[in-house]
């Protein structure tokens, strides 16, 4: 049994228009999906939570069953004249484990398609489940306007000997083996946050489950396994003991020498990495789905986590990614696809040769490769790397990179968009740990780390940008001693980067007065990136979200200064200092950085870079500030790729 699901094919969903089949890779292998912002690398994530519904198998079954989460915006292009229709092709050779008698009548075929079609029938959303065997689909479902009719297809009887009756009871129990098979994790994984359906997980569900009294013995295994993969495939310090506390909502990690940290003192990177590897060895599923694996790990862990999730259980990844240090891990027995959005459209394309018989796959290779900026023989790097603390700053750069073009476009000062995963990658470096990369040439041997930075040192792209914000830096700061050090050893290679190399400083005794002139480093006046959040997208986030049942969240309404530009103070501080409460952590910044990432997301636009364009007007200062380091970041990126 090699295969659970041996392809996907969308249509009609969402970015996608025409069907996309996607080939997966066997059990213990994975998919890849990479492309850039907004090409559909995240659909499948979305579209397999079409079995979050409850179908009892009776009075609501397969047959008919209404979706209620299900909009207008899940058709594509808003157009609900055509069906989304979502095929999933089953290896039959697994439904003999189940010992069903109705899936029983399916194993003498090698494959069945189950094929499930989303009709908008007046104002509701009707589903319909059929399978399909040898090109043969079971019902023909029509749309008439207020009702779907659902008809049997004779011609699947005459050729299969599987009547109607049979075929609903089958649909059944493929719908209920899917909604226990599948798993998919949220890219931001937080202990204070739910995953949004059955099928989704995010940190939440973990702290919940340690903390029950029940199944001790499938806890015990659970953390024994991770135990070792953490000690012995990762090189990271192994804890002794795990426990949650689900009303401070963190887990709690006790070490060698009864060193007990919480979840927020070992540090976001350890824990995340720690949920991903108990929901994988606790939940036993055959299809899970990693959206961002990236997110909140080191880049070098990236590519040691992805050979240690191979090894648990015996499940079928897809993974989508921003990362090429997660791409380079993938063997022969992997597939690799491209996203892409062309004229509105997402398509996806594989770049191996054995994925489909057309022999652009291993064309297209070579174009990924030129738009990593790599030869086919190297490892798939981008040609310049953005350093940021962690993942919501990536939202953050990407936000404002990507709208900061659109205004130079406008401008005229710029030709084109820069394209992540084609002339930059932003990579996390998880705050502090930043002091443990180098950005010369030497690479730094793992054993001349000290063991507790639970960290492995990479030697990092040649073209690296690092942003840092200000975090009230003093002198005597283990924090401005980091600047100083990364700023020297930028600068130092850059002496040996003929591109840069009429850019760096003869004298570096007082590099900490020169580092604007380091073409590759932007120190943030701000105190950190919330710090310059637009007041008119600051003042809607903490509006909208106060209004939420079970927000914590008051006195919006009273704030009449939504300005939280400042060197010294974090955003919350500043807010709560005016009457909005419930909003900062003890260190003053946002308790919802993530969220409020998210939201600018999705919301900001090139107005926000501007003066004077939007009522209220965002502190002057802070623009000049943000627009200089963008422009210093779109100079670096457009010299390094020769454009």
């Amino acid at each position: 049994m090699s295969y659970f699901i041996k392809q996907i094919s969308i249509e009609h969903y969402r970015g996608v228009k025409n069907k996309q089949v996607l080939l997966l890779a066997k059990r213990n292998h994975a998919t890849f999906i990479v492309g850039p912002n907004n090409s559909g690398k995240s659909l499948l994530a979305r579209l397999v939570r079409i079995f979050q519904y409850n179908l009892d198998g009776q009075v609501k079954n397969t047959t008919r069953f209404a979706a209620e989460k299900i909009t207008d915006n899940d058709f594509y292009n808003l157009d609900t004249s055509n069906p989304i229709v979502l095929d999933f092709t089953i290896d039959n050779s697994i439904l003999a484990q189940y010992q069903d008698p109705n899936l029983n009548k399916l194993v003498k075929f090698d494959e069945t398609e189950m094929v499930i079609q989303i009709h908008k029938c007046g104002k509701q959303y009707l589903g319909n489940i059929c399978i399909g065997i040898n090109g043969v689909r079971s019902h023909i479902a029509t749309n008439k306007d207020q009702s779907l009719e659902i008809a049997f297809n004779t011609e699947f009887l005459n050729n299969v000997g599987i009547n109607d009756e049979e075929v609903v009871k089958i649909c059944n129990v493929l719908y209920s083996i899917f909604q226990g098979s599948i798993l998919v994790f949220d890219p931001i994984r937080a202990f204070d946050r739910a995953g949004e359906d059955s099928i989704t997980v995010s940190g939440y569900e973990l702290v919940n489950w340690l903390n029950e009294t029940e199944h001790l013995s499938e806890k015990r295994t659970a953390k024994d396994k991770v135990k070792q993969y953490i000690e012995k495939q990762l090189h990271l310090d192994s804890p002794v003991a795990v426990s949650s506390n689900v009303n401070q909502k963190e887990l709690r990690f006790t070490f060698s020498g009864n060193m007990e940290l919480s979840s927020r003192e070992v540090g976001t990177g350890y824990t995340m990495l720690y949920i991903l590897l108990m929901e994988l060895v606790r939940n036993k599923k055959m299809l899970i789905i990693i959206d961002e694996i990236e997110s909140h790990l080191q880049p070098g862990l990236v590519r040691e986590v992805m050979k240690v999730i191979k090894q648990i259980g015996n499940a079928q990844f897809i993974i989508s990614t921003h990362s090429p240090i997660a791409i380079e891990t993938a063997t022969e027995e992997d597939y690799l696809y491209r996203s892409q959005k062309i004229e509105g459209a997402c398509s996806f394309s594989g770049f191996f040769k054995h994925v489909g018989s057309d022999p652009s796959g291993s064309r297209i290779s070579r174009e990924i490769c030129n738009e990593l900026g790599v030869l086919p023989g190297d490892v798939l790097l981008s040609n310049s790397v953005i350093w940021v603390e962690g993942p919501s700053e990536v939202f953050w750069l990407r936000t404002w990179i990507k709208t900061y073009c659109e205004y130079l476009i406008s401008q005229g000062r710029l030709n084109s968009y820069l394209l992540e995963g084609l002339h930059y990658s932003l990579l996390m470096t998880g705050g502090s740990t930043i002091s443990h990369y180098s950005f010369e040439e030497a690479v730094i041997s793992l054993n001349d780390i000290e063991e507790d930075t639970l960290l492995k040192v990479l030697k990092v792209n040649p073209n690296p940008f690092v942003v840092i914000d200000s975090d009230r830096t003093t002198k005597d700061s283990q924090k401005y001693k980091r600047f100083i050090r990364i700023a020297k050893e930028l600068n130092r290679q850059n002496r040996t980067h003929y591109l840069l190399n009429d850019c760096i400083i003869d004298n570096e005794d007082n590099i900490e007065s020169q580092t604007d002139q380091i073409p590759n480093l932007w120190i943030l006046s701000g105190r950190e990136l919330e710090n310059y959040t637009h007041p008119e997208l600051l003042k809607k986030f903490y509006s909208q979200r106060e209004q939420h049942p079970a927000s914590q969240i008051s006195g919006s309404s009273s704030v009449s200064d939504w300005d939280v530009f400042s060197p010294s103070e974090g955003a919350g501080r500043i807010l709560e200092s005016r009457g909005l409460t419930g909003v900062a952590t003890k260190s003053g910044t946002i308790k919802h950085k993530d969220e409020l990432a998210r939201y600018i997301y999705n919301n900001f636009e090139v107005k926000h870079l501007l003066k004077q364009s939007i009522i209220p007007q965002p502190n002057a200062a802070m623009i000049d500030d943000l627009t200089k380091g963008l422009d210093k970041i779109i100079a670096y990126i457009k010299k390094v790729n020769y454009l």
